[in-house]
């Protein structure tokens, strides 16, 4: 047990305080009250803090990158929920809706989707290109949530129903043809 010098409360070395990285020892604050300091610190001076942070970050890139990698893989929902909400806003929708509504199947061939990642069958927010040519959509033209893999038709195709509509008709056609023999 320890006592911590700012909050003078009894807790637990080995848990409750960080170790001095130099002398190898506890420090004095508890962990609570050091990440109190740290978090006014950083309100109270947010361009210094973040100047701070990145100088820091530019000097250290490979510890940066592990820390970001260990938080990731400490956190999997957190991501999930941060590219949904990202997701959300760049389409201007709210997706557990539109995927509700659809019963997670796919508005372009009915498949089932799956509802993240980058395979063929994950889901891709489709939007009419004519009235938001960019990535980010006003919300008005989505269409609805379909394929990645037939996201790449559409967006092959132009949007154009002509093209599409051709491509079917030369699939039909070649149908009834007998295979070739070799």
């Amino acid at each position: 047990m320890k006592t911590c010098s700012k909050c003078v409360l009894s807790k637990d070395e080995e848990s409750d305080f960080y170790k001095d990285k130099r002398t190898g020892r506890s420090r004095g604050w508890c962990k609570l009250c050091t990440n109190a300091t740290n978090s006014a610190r950083a309100a109270a001076d947010p361009q210094k803090h973040n100047a701070r942070s990145k100088a820091w970050r530019d000097a250290n890139p490979e510890k940066w990158l592990a820390t970001v990698q260990a938080w990731q893989t400490r956190n999997p929902g957190k991501i999930q929920a941060a590219r949904k909400q990202a997701k959300d806003n760049k389409y201007q929708i709210d997706f557990n809706a539109l995927w509700e509504a659809q019963n997670g199947r796919c508005a372009c061939c009915g498949g089932p989707m799956q509802p993240s990642g980058r395979q063929k069958d994950s889901v891709c927010v489709d939007h009419d290109r004519t009235c938001c040519p960019g990535k980010n959509s006003c919300g008005e033209c989505v269409r609805g949530l379909i394929h990645w893999s037939c996201n790449l038709i559409l967006g092959y195709a132009k949007d154009d129903p002509k093209i599409l509509r051709y491509a079917a008709e030369y699939i039909e056609s070649r149908r009834d043809r007998a295979p070739r023999s070799k």
